[in-house]
């Protein structure tokens, strides 16, 4: 859960658990799989993961020169990172 995979099962059968481990109540860990499964199925992560990709490309078009000044000051670049977010 909370991976990038098509389909995921896991079955736990007679687990024990020690008291300092458990998260939630007793015997509802399957509330606590299903709050985690909101997030996953919300996209958020995603949205989250594609805002970093894009903050690291600003960063490193600011870091490479090209015609003596920053990549991320030729037009087309600009473009390109606005059209990006507006996605968002």
């Amino acid at each position: 859960m909370g991976g990038r995979h098509e389909f995921n099962q896991v079955i736990f059968d007679n687990v024990r658990v020690p008291a300092q481990n458990i998260v939630g109540e007793e015997n509802r860990g399957w509330y606590v799989a299903v709050t985690l499964l909101d997030f996953e199925r919300s996209g958020i992560d995603y949205s989250a993961a594609a805002r970093r990709h894009l903050d690291d490309t600003r960063q490193w078009a600011d870091g490479i020169q090209r015609n003596g000044k920053p990549l991320s000051q030729e037009s087309w670049v600009r473009n390109l990172l606005a059209d990006r977010v507006h996605r968002d």
